[in-house]
């Protein structure tokens, strides 16, 4: 069984190959809104930031509460302690779940 972080890319890269959000759906990667786990984030309007794919927000309980409804995102992310403003603060690290990313490998 491949690892989740491998999981996650091969269907991000089948997402873009395929040009569509509908394999996102199939595969429980979407949650009970329809939306992407960055999509409900911003929504939110909770904090976050991303290096490259990679997506990163500010751990709350309302941004937990979301994140939980993402199992197959969540299962590969970890935390980490802030090293900038508000130093010391706890954020999560969700590999591949940054969108615009995503789009712009479309482009």
């Amino acid at each position: 069984m491949a690892a989740p972080e491998v999981e996650v890319v091969v269907v991000r890269v089948f997402q873009v190959q395929c040009g569509g959000d509908k394999v996102l759906d199939e595969l429980g990667m979407k949650g009970g809104k329809g939306m992407t786990l960055y999509e409900a984030l911003n929504e939110a309007k909770i904090e976050m930031d991303h290096h490259e794919s990679d997506l990163y927000f500010e751990l709350s309980g309302r941004s937990i509460r979301i994140a939980s409804q993402y199992p197959q995102w969540m299962k590969s992310a970890t935390t980490f302690t802030s090293q900038i403003e508000p130093k010391g603060s706890l954020w999560v690290d969700v590999p591949f779940a940054y969108d615009p990313w995503w789009q712009g490998v479309k482009a």
